[in-house]
């Protein structure tokens, strides 16, 4: 996938957001709510609604820094890696919200590429996927206060940042052989222990 491609489709999907957001049908009726089989549908549109613009643009801005680090570190993952947080971000909060709750917000995507980006550098030992978890870490290291319900507003889903956090990990877990077979490596050129390979990670896309 090109670059073009991709800004393109990152155009489009906060095209998306922003028209659900003004134009779309009451978030109160169409938010996540976990463990009731009749409203299982939920779990494909929480995530495209918000609060407030506030809530949007906040979700936004993440989204977009996060999802073009993992487009310059794993460019044949990036939307597959979107894709997996908004289905199994879903599913996993469906299982661990509280009854009778609603959530909205795409901050489970945020909270799956955080987390990915973040842990990566223990998977791989390439300078240049250690600098992205790095800034990753400078930027959103306080995410895991999210995730703790003493130290969250009663009114944020504590349980969906952590659905996507556990999603983010576990696509690191789950897809490491294929990411595998598309990482660069540190190798070791003339006796010189942490030299790198010059390899172009969007050769082949």
């Amino acid at each position: 996938m090109t670059l073009r491609v991709f800004v393109w489709i990152l155009g489009l999907l906060n095209a998306a957001l922003l028209i659900v957001f003004a134009y779309g049908p009451p978030q109160h009726d169409w938010g996540l709510t976990p463990r009731m089989m009749s409203s299982a549908w939920t779990l494909l549109t929480g995530s495209w609604f918000h609060a407030d613009t506030e809530h949007l643009f906040g979700n936004l801005i993440s989204i977009n820094a996060l999802l073009f680090g993992v487009y310059f570190t794993w460019p044949r993952q990036s939307l597959r890696l979107l894709l997996w947080s908004w289905i199994l971000s879903s599913l996993l909060l469906f299982m661990i919200g509280q009854p009778g709750s609603r959530h909205i917000g795409a901050s489970t995507w945020v909270y799956s590429l955080g987390f990915f980006l973040m842990f990566q550098g223990l998977f791989y030992s390439h300078a240049l996927y250690r600098r992205m978890a790095f800034a990753a870490v400078l930027w959103y290291g306080n995410m895991w206060q999210g995730m703790i319900p003493l130290l969250v507003p009663e009114n944020v889903s504590w349980e969906g940042h952590l659905s996507g956090a556990v999603s983010g990990l576990l696509y690191l877990g789950v897809f490491r052989k294929s990411m595998q077979s598309q990482a660069l490596h540190s190798v070791t050129i003339d006796g010189l222990e942490g030299s790198e390979e010059e390899e172009n990670p969007y050769d082949q896309l």
